[in-house]
């Protein structure tokens, strides 16, 4: 069975007005029409099988406003296309979902620094912040999951809830 798992993803992290459109349309290259790209490549190949996965990795600020709006509106947008995709090709036995995590503690969140690692934090009911083993769950919840097309879940210690 073919697995594509589109996990492509970078953010300006500045306001909107201060982007060139070089910027922004970066951000909506790599995370969005690198997500379409991927999936018209991979995609024959799995109707030829009758069969495969599709996970795309998301995030909450598809859901949830945050001061980088190129990134939520290129995360929203890979929800969506999930969301069609998995109508479009549910008949060839294609599962098609999306993780869309919270804050995750990473090499690459540490640019963030310190405050905003108390902040996520302080917002989770738990009182806690992500890490790399709950991605690693939810991708293989999803990768196993034989019945379940067209679903976001979303590791992220109950900061956004929906």
């Amino acid at each position: 069975m073919a697995v594509l798992i589109n996990n492509a993803g970078i953010s300006n992290f500045k306001p909107f007005l201060t982007l060139t459109p070089q910027e922004y349309e970066n951000v909506v290259k790599v995370d969005y029409i690198g997500t379409l790209n991927c999936c018209h490549v991979l995609g024959p190949i799995m109707i030829k099988q009758n069969s495969g996965v599709v996970i795309t990795i998301a995030s909450t600020a598809a859901f949830r406003p945050s001061p980088h709006a190129d990134y939520c509106g290129a995360k929203g947008a890979q929800v969506a296309f999930n969301r069609a995709l998995a109508t479009e090709w549910g008949k060839y036995n294609i599962r098609c979902n999306v993780i869309a995590p919270g804050y995750i503690q990473t090499e690459g969140t540490e640019v963030l620094g310190p405050q905003v690692l108390e902040m996520v934090k302080a917002q989770s009911p738990m009182k806690v912040v992500g890490h790399i083993r709950d991605m690693q769950q939810a991708l293989t919840y999803l990768l196993r999951a034989e019945n379940m097309t067209g679903a976001t879940i979303s590791p992220n210690c109950g900061v956004f809830m929906f």
